[in-house]
């Protein structure tokens, strides 16, 4: 059984790989970039409703490795594949790992809840803050 203490190593584990790949990370909205960047994620990118075409411009034009971390929900599958798929047209490379991580060591399914799982784990942890 894998313990609170070693769950929280483990996403902080997780948030040090995304900074040292040095990755732009898209998410879908700055509920999404408040929490990334709460578990210490630096190089973060909200999607924040526009056009799609417009991000992947965008995006293709300043990087040429990302990670996307949409919700694991169906709506965020089917934006994962559209965001893939234009980004790989564009020469793009896209990682999807952090992604899959999420959603095979962790509850969470809405990023913006990776906050709170977070802090969850760190009150178990260490107690709660004073």
């Amino acid at each position: 059984m894998v313990t609170k203490r070693q769950k929280l190593l483990d996403l902080e584990e997780w948030a040090i790989d995304i900074n040292r790949r040095n990755v732009l990370v898209l998410v879908e909205g700055p509920m999404d970039e408040q929490a990334l960047q709460t578990v210490g994620v630096s190089r973060v990118m909200g999607l924040n409703k526009r056009p799609l075409y417009e991000v992947v411009e965008e995006v293709s034009a300043l990087e040429l490795d990302v990670a996307i971390l949409t919700d694991l929900d169906t709506e965020g599958d089917k934006l994962l594949i559209a965001l893939r798929r234009d980004l790989i047209a564009l020469g793009v490379h896209v990682n999807v790992t952090h992604r899959e991580w999420l959603r095979v060591n962790t509850t969470v399914r809405q990023v913006e809840d990776l906050r709170g799982y977070f802090e969850k784990l760190k009150g178990t942890v260490f107690g709660p803050e004073i």
